[in-house]
């Protein structure tokens, strides 16, 4: 046992000795590494590692930093030809990647055509040559048919005494019969008379008769008419990387007579100074000058952050129809005309036959305005309201916002009672016709607070609101009703004229038993509104059909919204609706097509169409941001989120936002994006789903409204009765006829609406019996309702797919 326990301590100790020298040897070791070997190599896009050794085998490394790109030798990708330009890179030497790219400019010069004829032509059909040049460039042009060329004429059948002969004449090219001559009876000395019975076009012969009372007659062929070169019509656009392509068509027949390549050319120059005469539209009432509009002031500044040198000449008038007359007529157009209303009529001859306005659909289509590219993609319906039947754009439209209109204006359903004589007189908001007609006979027969010398009349009404309600509870929809039912509307998905339907027999009925029963005045149709204003104001009235409660002063707590009430052939209020959302106003921006360089323009005219653009324009810069041009005052948001500025502020401003934006920014409101003002959060966001689409708006309230005030009061109550009412469908101010179809439009129209006018108010005042409403609709359609109807249908062809479809 005692020799065991020696063994294990000697065991012991001896391992103890040994890792006391191995201690001893790690704590005096210092480390001697080796030369550094690379183990990745360093890169243009990533870092190298480098490692060394040490004999005791710990190993350390080191990062090696990125290359450089090391430029290579210019690569020549695409040759420039003499009307395209070409394209060259530069490749790293290192890792491959591109790092620079060139456009070589075209060559430029005078093309060298080499001419092949590669279809011969013939008496009758074209033929063609090809001019090709060494650059590519490629022109087609036509050659005119020979047309036949007449012989001798040559007897088919001799004349006899007795019966006649006959002659004929061919083409000695192609020995077509080109005219039959029958010879008269031998003695007669022919007299002809000569008549065409057919004339000749681009694509057909025509014929020539002349005969003799003998019974001799001559056939005669007439050549077919040569091509007449009509206009060029751009059949692919180009853009700022690829060709386009336009035609010189026939003005008599579709025949293309010559084709003409149209180069790719990405950016106008900045070597050139360029002038801009710009045609404003301001709103009335401001007659500041046009040098103290900050946005065209601050256009050319931003011009000149983009390198290129722009002066912009602002013309001005409060009534501008009268200056674009002048200017078409006299074809003296300035560059742009800025917030002026182009007609479709107007489009047509200018744009489309005397090509005195430039089509835009180049530069949109090109990527010249990408930002008014985007809002035609998210509103393709404002594209089709914008292009004319040719295909061009010459007019640009305004975009107001998918806004909910807290004003009311531009809506018809403005019908209110007074509460205290609805109790008094115990009867309740009307829901249907009879209810609305004993409301009224019960204010005019229970109430017994007005004094006898004041005229007893239940209902007064303001620029027909009354007639306007009555036409909205009949269902019609799409505009603002007009009196008597002269505006096209829609009803039922159709474009009607109100004053030719079913309804207007219930319209006529309602307003006579109104009259008859005096709930409205007999003078009704021609007082001012500033007499019933006055029996608004005294209290002598318990329902008003009004603009705004103006009148009312500090009653208007009294005052309730009239409900809307299914009148006619509507059965369900779910079929009235009120046509007040969004808004697209068409051609409202146009300009010369004589402008230098209209790339320019485009660029101008895009940036409207930019949320920063739009910005700058109705409100110009932020208090934060500050104006570089040091001409104006900066707007913020106030405590309550709508956008003001500390002159409006203050007071000693113009009156509102609009009034100091209309004054100093913006030459008037139809232009461009209008911005939406987004609050703060104490603002209203409201959501209303389209009672005709079914779409869903989440829109924003203009003001901020409380019924503490009597102009928030009738707002509000407006608001909560229609709000499910409304639509954003809206049919388009104008409509895209022929120049002789406008013409019979308007004549129609005018004519039409003047007898409705006159003979309605004949019916509602008994001076024409109500039975001879059948004769009535027999009288519009003498008057051509039908053919009126059917070219306003066919004018809004294109935008109702659009709307609908």
């Amino acid at each position: 046992m005692k020799k065991q326990i020696v063994r294990c301590v000697t065991l012991v100790l001896l391992v103890a000795m040994l890792l006391s020298v191995l201690s001893g040897c790690a704590a005096s070791h210092t480390h001697a590494f080796g030369e550094w070997t690379i183990v990745d190599e360093a890169t243009c896009t990533q870092e190298g590692k480098m490692i060394s050794s040490c004999s005791c085998g710990e190993d350390k490394f080191q990062t090696m930093a990125m290359l450089s790109h090391k430029a290579g030798e210019w690569e020549i990708v695409k040759e420039a030809s003499a009307t395209e330009d070409g394209l060259k890179q530069q490749r790293c030497e290192h890792c491959g990647e591109v790092i620079h790219t060139e456009s070589i400019p075209a060559t430029g010069g005078e093309h060298t055509y080499t001419s092949a004829v590669t279809k011969e032509a013939t008496c009758t059909e074209a033929g063609e040559e090809v001019k090709t040049c060494s650059c590519g460039d490629r022109q087609v042009i036509m050659i005119d048919p020979l047309g036949h060329e007449a012989g001798e004429w040559v007897v088919v059948k001799e004349a006899t005494a007795t019966e006649a002969g006959l002659k004929e004449q061919k083409c000695i090219r192609c020995g077509k019969v080109l005219g039959t001559e029958t010879i008269g009876t031998q003695g007669c000395n022919h007299n002809y008379t000569s008549t065409v019975t057919k004339q000749p076009t681009c694509t057909q012969e025509g014929e020539m008769v002349q005969s003799c009372q003998c019974g001799s007659r001559i056939v005669i062929t007439i050549d077919r008419l040569a091509h007449t070169a009509g206009q060029w019509v751009t059949t692919k656009y180009p853009t700022a990387t690829e060709t386009g392509l336009k035609e010189l068509r026939c003005a008599n027949c579709p025949a293309v007579l010559q084709t003409e390549v149209l180069p790719a050319d990405p950016y106008p120059s900045k070597e050139k100074t360029y002038n801009i005469s710009i045609f404003v539209s301001r709103h009335t009432g401001y007659d500041n000058d046009a040098s103290d509009l900050w946005f065209f002031r601050y256009m050319e500044y931003w011009f000149a952050q983009q390198g290129y040198t722009v002066y912009i000449d602002v013309l001005q008038s409060n009534e501008p129809s009268q200056m674009k007359s002048l200017y078409l007529n006299t074809d003296t157009l300035p560059d742009l005309m800025w917030s002026v209303e182009l007609k479709n009529n107007e489009i047509v001859r200018y744009a489309m036959q005397k090509q005195m306005i430039l089509d835009w659909m180049p530069y949109i289509d090109g990527g010249y305005m990408p930002n008014l590219a985007q809002r035609f993609k998210e509103q393709p319906e404002s594209k089709t309201l914008s292009t004319a039947p040719n295909g061009g754009i010459y007019g640009i439209p305004y975009y107001a916002p998918s806004l909910y209109n807290s004003g009311c204006y531009g809506v018809s359903e403005r019908l209110y009672f007074r509460q205290s004589w609805l109790d008094q007189a115990g009867v309740q908001n009307p829901t249907t016709k009879e209810e609305l007609l004993n409301v009224l006979r019960a204010f005019k027969t229970k109430i017994t607070d007005k004094t006898a010398d004041k005229q007893d009349v239940p209902l007064v009404s303001s620029s027909s609101f009354l007639e306007k309600y009555l036409w909205t509870c009949m269902g019609f929809y799409g505009t603002e009703p007009s009196r008597f039912g002269t505006n096209l509307m829609i009803k039922d998905g159709e474009i009607v004229l109100p004053a030719y339907t079913e309804s207007y027999k219930e319209f006529v009925t309602m307003m006579k038993t109104m009259y008859d029963e005096g709930l409205i005045a007999k003078d009704f149709f021609s007082y001012s509104d500033a007499s019933a204003g006055a029996l608004v104001n005294a209290g002598q009235c318990g329902a008003l059909a009004w603009y705004t409660l103006e009148y009312v002063g500090d009653q208007f707590a009294d005052i309730v919204c009239a409900n809307p009430i299914p009148m006619g052939d509507v059965q369900s209020v779910e079929d009235i609706h009120v046509s007040r959302l969004k808004s697209i106003y068409p051609n409202y921006i146009w300009a010369s097509s004589r402008y230098e360089e209209p790339r320019i323009l485009a660029m101008l005219i895009d940036f409207i169409y930019s949320d920063e653009g739009a910005w700058l324009y109705r409100y110009g810069p932020s208090k934060a941001e500050g104006d570089p041009l040091d001409m104006v005052d900066g707007w913020y948001f106030d405590e309550i989120g709508n956008v003001t500025n500390d002159h409006v502020a203050s007071g000693t401003g113009r009156i509102t936002m609009s009034d100091y934006g209309r004054y100093y920014l913006y030459p008037h409101d139809y232009a461009g994006l209008r911005p939406v003002v987004v609050s703060t959060g104490t603002g209203n966001k409201l959501k209303f789903t389209d009672s005709v689409t079914g779409e869903t708006f989440t829109v924003i309230d203009n003001v901020a409204l409380s019924h503490d005030n009597n102009d928030g009061h009738w707002r509000l109550i407006t608001i909560e009765k229609w709000s499910e009412r409304a639509t954003s469908i809206r049919l388009p101010n104008d409509v895209y006829l022929s120049r002789n179809e406008l013409t019979e439009f308007a004549d129609l129209k005018s004519d039409i609406n003047n007898w409705i006018n006159s003979e309605t108010v004949r019916f509602i005042t008994g001076t024409r019996p109500i039975s001879e409403l059948d004769k009535f609709y027999k009288e519009l359609e003498d008057r051509g309702v039908e053919r009126y109807l059917e070219l306003a249908r066919a004018g809004y062809a294109d935008w109702y797919a659009a709307t609908f479809d």
